[in-house]
């Protein structure tokens, strides 16, 4: 958080991710919203917000947890929550065709949208 903070200081911008459906826990996606929201607040650094589901296909994770893909109405839950945990204090926030489809990337743009 300190380097990211310093850059920003220094008028470098930069984006921030989250990867879920994996083997975190809910409390943890809300301590990573809160941290990025408090960082965003003070530095006003980040140009966009990545939210990645976690694909397991061919992954010793998947492999040695049973992690499932999480479907993509779950994925669009995510999006949304994340949108509503950000506010407005984050420009963009994807809602990527790559982990999600080209369709549902369309449906879950607006997803959260206050």
């Amino acid at each position: 958080m300190e380097v990211i903070e310093a850059s920003h200081a220094e008028g470098i911008r930069s984006t921030v991710t989250v990867m879920f459906g994996h083997i975190e826990e809910p409390w943890e996606l809300a301590e990573h919203m809160r941290v990025v929201r408090e960082l965003q607040e003070r530095t006003g650094g980040f140009t966009e917000f990545v939210p990645l589901s976690f694909i397991p296909f061919h992954t010793l994770l998947g492999r040695t947890h049973g992690v499932e893909e999480i479907s993509r109405e779950e994925n669009l839950k995510h999006t949304a929550a994340f949108r509503l945990a950000l506010g407005r204090t984050i420009p963009s926030l994807q809602a990527s065709w790559v982990k999600m489809g080209l369709g549902r990337r369309h449906r879950g743009t607006p997803w959260g949208v206050q």
